[in-house]
């Protein structure tokens, strides 16, 4: 029996996973489950550590996170503009709604995007 995996092995290490379980172990030995900003920064600063466990068919695998960026992207504890596609958007929206944006209301702006979208 070897001790936990690297999550940061894989680049597309399954965080988000429905049926992963998250733990963070603090340095004062404290156990905690499940995902949340707080574990993330305890992580950050040193005070604690979190991992990961992957439930197989027959057995589970038991993964230390070691790249808290990505875990933090994979969860939505930090926007990743590339995993939701927002990064591709960016430039149409502001190709398509140049001149329209500057000094109006955000509800006017929601308007003319949806009409944009309605229309083609």
């Amino acid at each position: 029996m070897g001790g936990p995996h690297s999550a940061a092995v894989g680049k597309d290490f399954p965080y988000g996973s429905r049926t992963m379980c998250h733990i963070e172990v603090g340095n004062d030995g404290n156990v905690s489950q499940g995902v949340d900003a707080g574990a993330y920064q305890w992580a950050m600063a040193g005070t604690s550590r979190l991992f990961a466990v992957w439930p197989g068919d027959y057995s589970s695998d038991l993964f230390v996170i070691d790249d808290l960026d990505a875990y933090a992207r994979a969860v939505g504890l930090i926007h990743d503009e590339t995993r939701t596609g927002l990064a591709a958007m960016v430039p149409i929206f502001l190709e398509t709604f140049s001149g329209q944006v500057t000094g109006r209301h955000p509800r006017q702006l929601r308007r003319a995007v949806q009409d944009s979208l309605d229309n083609g």
